[in-house]
């Protein structure tokens, strides 16, 4: 009688710990490595927010338009390539932005007497006449790859889900007014006139 049941434990216990190994294999692929790409993403997102804000203060500040230029460019790739950028796993997205740094820059003029917005093509100089009653404004929009932290692509599932095993586009639009517009505007650009004053699209 206590042979058998010494058996049967035996067996039980063997087989609680066959099972161990293929359950802590789904809690890992199906459960932890997914939160993990999940706190990475929104580690990524707050990356490129911090990127698009301080992109759009550097270029603010500029007395012309190729200084807010090659501010834009300066700061968006030392931020990518910083401790943050690399952590987030962050790469240029869309067209890869002016230079390849993942970010544009927009020139706004705003008329709100008339309720028109004209908007400068990407990274170009921007045509309009200046008005001192008008406001202007620099506008960066970024584009950024956000690749998995941990790339689970060959794991059945969850393969070809963005984020935890392929790469995932985001992108994050900033404002700031220009200081100095007198110097900002100047005749050579091309801007598209959107009238209404409704949600404005900065893409010519």
């Amino acid at each position: 009688m206590s042979s058998s049941k010494l058996v049967f434990k035996g067996r039980s216990k063997r087989g609680s710990i066959a099972e161990f190994a293929p359950v802590l294999f789904i809690f890992f692929m199906m459960v932890l490595f997914p939160l993990i790409n999940l706190i990475g993403y929104g580690t990524a997102v707050a990356t490129v927010f911090f990127i698009g804000t301080n992109c759009a203060q550097a270029a603010e500040t500029a007395t012309s338009y190729p200084d807010a230029l090659s501010s834009m460019h300066a700061t968006a790739l030392k931020l990518m390539n910083s401790g943050f950028g690399k952590f987030a796993r962050l790469s240029p997205g869309g067209g890869g932005g002016y230079n390849n740094c993942g970010a544009d820059l927009y020139v706004i003029d705003i008329d709100y007497s008339t309720n028109t917005r004209v908007v400068s093509a990407a990274n170009m100089q921007p045509a309009f006449t200046y008005e001192p009653n008008h406001i202007y404004e620099f506008q960066v929009v970024c584009n950024y790859q956000i690749n998995p932290f941990l790339n689970l692509a060959g794991v059945p599932g969850i393969g070809s889900v963005p984020i935890v095993g392929k790469p995932c586009n985001t992108s994050f639009s900033s404002c700031r007014n220009a200081e100095h517009p007198e110097g900002v505007m100047a005749a050579g650009g091309t801007g598209t006139v959107i009238t209404g004053g409704g949600p404005m699209t900065p893409f010519p």
